[in-house]
């Protein structure tokens, strides 16, 4: 899930006019503790994602699993799970061995941007990154679960509001979002 969806801890509101030169790249297996402290940093521990679902993410689907990197610096992530599930409030697409390898849609589980980088339009670049990717694969869409105050935020981003509500994770309203690419 995010913070800004149900894709885990975006940057709230950033300012995509904001220069950022971060370079958005896959987070490799080596690093993943270090997105994992990242994840952490990013949201309350009742919504951040476990060490042991995040090195399954990025063993699984390495493609979307991305990070924003100042040089050797991790300043911003956003992972996903392949997955033919209806939305992204599928319990186990959230479970450290949730998707599917072969699914026709990406659920994106977390957005994160550094807290002395939020702001500088790098939960844009990496949300754009990870649609990018999902695209390239061939996938028919891609989907989120957001916060109420970021709904309008995706939406500017293409994303479409469902209209489902889920209340399951963290104590937070989710609102399911989707971006279909049409086939």
């Amino acid at each position: 899930m995010s913070r800004d969806t149900g894709s885990l801890g975006a940057d709230n509101a950033d300012n995509a006019d904001t220069f950022n030169n971060a370079a958005i790249r896959p987070i490799p297996a080596e690093r993943i503790a270090e997105a994992h402290e990242l994840e952490s940093l990013c949201y309350p521990a009742d919504q951040a994602a476990t060490l042991e679902a995040f090195r399954y993410r990025q063993a699984t689907f390495p493609g979307f699993f991305l990070g924003a990197w100042e040089g050797d610096r991790l300043v911003g992530l956003v992972c996903g799970v392949r997955t033919d599930a209806r939305d992204c409030a599928d319990v186990g697409i959230k479970r450290s061995h949730g998707g599917r390898t072969d699914g026709r849609k990406l659920c994106i589980l977390s957005v994160a941007a550094h807290p002395d980088r939020r702001g500088q339009g790098l939960a844009t670049r990496l949300l754009d990154g990870v649609v990018s990717a999902a695209k390239a694969a061939g996938l028919a869409a891609v989907m989120l679960m957001s916060q109420r105050e970021l709904v309008p935020w995706y939406e500017a981003r293409g994303f479409r509001a469902t209209g489902l509500v889920h209340a399951e994770h963290g104590g937070v309203r989710w609102h399911d979002m989707r971006l279909d690419f049409g086939a």
